[in-house]
């Protein structure tokens, strides 16, 4: 049966992506297939039964017209043809989204961790040591030198991230062949177990990020500095949860991309789905596509506005398990699966 698949892309491989030449694909497969069937009832063998479907169904310029495509064949309607993307150009893109999605989720991890130092300081100058020149005013002044660092590293790496991504933008309009496309299927089932444990541990680090912090209170016995470092572990503690969350996200949306080149399934207008997101999830309204695309940069922005402006550093991060909650609750409400 393969072999028919095979040989049924070869044939269509110089056709359009279309509705059109999709349907007829579709429609052409399953006649192959059920002739396929009937030739094995019959007693024939394997090789046998798919060399006469080929020879009954292997020239699309005799089937053209039953299958309503005659005018594509014949070059009588003006498409344009997709380029049909390598197995290496697909390889090659993995390989780097992989990089990226990393780069970017250690970005993300940055900003998110960026008041540890204040916090960490802040207890040591609790603590009355007095170590750096200027005593408490060197403590703060050393926290905010670092908290600039942090955030400008991440923010660095995020925009990295997303132009060095931008280069495989024109991967979007090319098409993949069968085996091209087996290959992307067969990576993404691989990868399947890594998302599924990467989002598992990100939600329990959300839901037990106040632990350590309940527990270092506990035992602090009024040292100041084992208190702070409680909420400096809540940080680290969600900042390794949204990691886990946008690095997995990221790699589990080149998939998508990949698989989206190939998906028989469209809008309204034709097209195939744009703004799918990188969960692999697809919003039909789209005010909502919207703001499912720019929902943890816009978390991020404004925890770090809220955070400056009241400094309370040991509240505001709150916001990110209960950003995480209303993300899984939007998504499994309208999002559909592709």
């Amino acid at each position: 049966m393969n072999t028919i698949r095979n040989y049924l892309e070869n044939m269509f491989l110089n056709l359009p992506n279309t509705p059109e030449v999709i349907r007829a694909k579709e429609e052409l497969l399953q006649m192959m297939e059920d002739r396929y069937s009937e030739l094995i009832a019959e007693g024939r063998a394997e090789n046998e039964a798919v060399g006469v479907v080929i020879s009954e169904f292997g020239n699309l310029d005799e089937i053209a017209q039953e299958i309503g495509i005659e005018k594509i064949v014949n070059h009588e309607e003006n498409v344009e043809a997709k380029r049909i993307a390598s197995l290496d150009e697909v390889k090659t893109f993995l390989r780097n989204n992989s990089k990226w999605s990393y780069g970017r989720a250690f970005g993300v991890f940055l900003v998110i961790i960026c008041s540890v130092p204040i916090i960490v300081l802040s207890g040591l100058a609790r603590e009355g040591l007095n170590s750096l020149p200027g005593g408490n005013e060197g403590y703060a002044a050393l926290g905010v030198i670092l908290l600039f660092v942090c955030i400008a590293a991440g923010v660095g790496l995020i925009i990295w991230s997303s132009l060095r991504g931008k280069k495989w933008n024109e991967l979007k309009n090319c098409a993949l062949d069968f085996a091209t496309m087996e290959y992307v299927k067969s990576q993404r089932e691989n990868f399947r177990m890594i998302h599924t444990m990467s989002m598992v541990l990100g939600v329990v680090l959300c839901i037990m990020c106040s632990v350590p912090a309940a527990v270092l209170h506990f035992v602090s016995r009024n040292s100041p500095f084992i208190d702070t470092l409680g909420g400096a572990l809540v940080l680290v503690m969600v900042g390794v949860a949204v990691f886990l969350f946008v690095s997995a996200g990221c790699q589990k949306g080149g998939y998508v991309c990949l698989l989206g080149l190939g998906r028989h399934e469209f809008t309204e207008d034709n097209r195939q789905p744009s703004n799918v997101s990188d969960d692999e999830v697809y919003y039909e309204n789209k005010g909502l596509r919207t703001v499912m695309s720019v929902w943890w940069p816009t978390v991020t922005a404004i925890y770090l506005i809220w955070s400056f402006l009241t400094f309370d550093w040991g509240i505001t991060w709150i916001i990110w398990p209960l950003t995480a909650i209303a993300h899984g609750i939007i998504k499994s409400a309208f999002g559909k699966e592709l």
